[in-house]
């Protein structure tokens, strides 16, 4: 996810199957779970009425007597104690008036037959589906769900606004399994707090006729009696989204076989927003490896910060500046390297890919200058930005953590949050370029994602992966940016 950085409004408001290539992802999505999803939604209530589909696969080493989804729309609900909104936010977010959601699970069943299931979790934001029998290691399952999904009218990754409707992080999806339990995490307000496991999707969505839809893969569509139907196929993704609205403009472009798809609906400069979107899909191809999918989706809406990725589809908020707006877009375009390919737990590490993606913004300015941002120009200014905070928190506060390697509910505000992810992983990884060379740094950045594809990575993987590359242990360089000790 893009934030920008307001000193002013400081100062004021205080897995398996690694390493595939596009050539073989479809091998690879047959060891995957698959997701079938139907749902039509409902534009007088602002409701999705769904049923779900899971074909679950258990590729454990142990069986399994439950399965446990995330349902992040419940954070949304009036009762939700933990807000995926921070206070300072709220007037921003909310414009109407603060506004309510929610999931409403209305059966599950296993293998076509009821099943008992309890909603749970630090926030009731757990969905654990209990299952008459185990499944054993490599066995298959079938689980439906029926929901409906109620919207709140807010500007973040699930709500509608004036222009839009956002369905990010929607669905029941399941947890992650790890370490023999489920990482069950609540939808906290700092960062991206998602960790999940690719999987394959099949996602249809019914609305009235006048929206126009953007999804996460290839889509399809027909039409009848009125309302529009849109399919979507997508494999080996670690997520789905989709964005309707009836203010779309469509334009597209061809990068090899890749269609890149730009939506919007106020960019007087659409042109250059598809050919930025163009450049920065051949430029981190060119660094890091080719792009594993055959679409992206940019898509402009109402969103409360800078943009939000999600495989193969991008939020671009409406309300940037043309800089910012461009910037944006090459951000949430790395994500499909750091991030939709190489996951990671971003709970747990939020600089593993925040850090990355900003930094691989930085070489993309530098490998496009015709944009006029040098990679001097840049980390000069994210070095004073960072110092600047530095000194500001420890004048109000006496002293600032300066670790990087916090859950992103274990910051004390999102400012910090901000700084010690995005910010100070700029730095860091400035830092490590200049300390091996350019062309080992760009070497350990590619084995990285080519030995993690559709992974989950750990800091481990990557510190071992630009070793690899430079023949240099580097593991004390890391713990001193890590832990607070580098002297910047």
């Amino acid at each position: 996810m893009k934030k920008f950085v307001c000193f002013f409004l400081i100062i004021i408001s205080g897995i398996l199957f690694c390493g595939c290539s596009l050539n073989n992802i479809h091998s690879i999505s047959q060891k995957l779970n698959t997701y079938t999803i139907e749902a039509e939604w409902d534009e007088e209530k602002k409701e999705l009425n769904a049923r779900q589909n899971l074909l679950f696969i258990n590729n454990e080493q142990l069986p399994l007597k439950e399965l446990c989804f995330h349902i992040y729309a419940n954070a949304y609900r009036q009762d939700a104690q933990i807000k995926p909104i921070n206070n300072q936010s709220l007037t921003k977010a909310y414009p109407n008036g603060i506004s309510y959601g929610g999931i409403d699970i209305k059966k599950a069943l296993a293998d076509g037959k009821d099943c008992e299931y309890k909603i749970e979790g630090e926030d009731l934001d757990i969905l654990t589906v209990l299952l008459d029998e185990e499944i054993y290691p490599n066995e298959k399952i079938s689980v439906d769900i029926e929901y409906t999904v109620k919207l709140a009218n807010v500007l973040h990754r699930l709500g509608y606004g004036n222009n839009a409707v956002n369905f990010g992080n929607w669905y029941p999806i399941l947890c992650v399994y790890e370490n023999g339990e489920y990482k069950k995490t609540p939808y906290y307000s700092n960062g991206d707090p998602f960790y999940s496991d690719c999987a394959n999707y099949n996602v249809k969505i019914t609305a009235p006729q006048s929206y126009k839809g953007a999804f996460t893969g290839e889509i399809t569509q027909s039409v009848s009696s009125g309302m529009i139907t849109y399919s979507a196929s997508a494999m080996a993704v670690r997520d789905f989204a989709f964005v309707l609205s009836k203010d779309f403009n469509i334009v597209t472009a061809k990068l090899n076989d890749i269609e890149i798809i730009y939506y919007y609906y106020n960019d007087e400069s659409f042109e250059q927003s598809l050919q930025i979107a163009k450049e920065s899909l051949q430029t981190f191809a060119d660094l890091f490896g080719e792009y594993k999918y055959s679409t992206l989706s940019v898509v402009q809406t109402g969103f409360l910060h800078g943009g939000m990725e999600y495989p193969t589809l991008i939020y671009i908020s409406d309300t940037l500046q043309q800089e910012s707006y461009f910037e944006t877009i090459v951000h949430e375009t790395a994500h499909q390297w750091w991030y939709a390919v190489v996951g990671s737990d971003q709970v747990s590490h939020a600089w593993l890919d925040e850090g990355l993606t900003e930094y691989s913004t930085v070489l993309f300015y530098e490998k496009n200058p015709q944009y006029q941002k040098t990679r001097d120009e840049m980390i000069k200014q994210t070095l004073n930005s960072y110092k600047f905070f530095v000194d500001i928190f420890e004048q109000i506060a006496g002293n600032v953590d300066t670790s990087m390697n916090r859950a992103v509910n274990e910051f004390s505000s999102e400012h910090e949050y901000l700084y010690m992810t995005y910010v100070k992983g700029e730095l860091m990884y400035d830092s490590l370029r200049t300390n091996i060379g350019y062309d080992k740094f760009i070497k350990g950045l590619k084995r990285y994602y080519k030995d993690n594809s559709f992974c989950h990575a750990t800091p481990q993987a990557q510190i071992a992966a630009f070793e690899r590359a430079s023949g240099t242990e580097l593991n004390s360089f890391f713990n001193s940016w890590l832990e607070g000790k580098a002297v910047i």
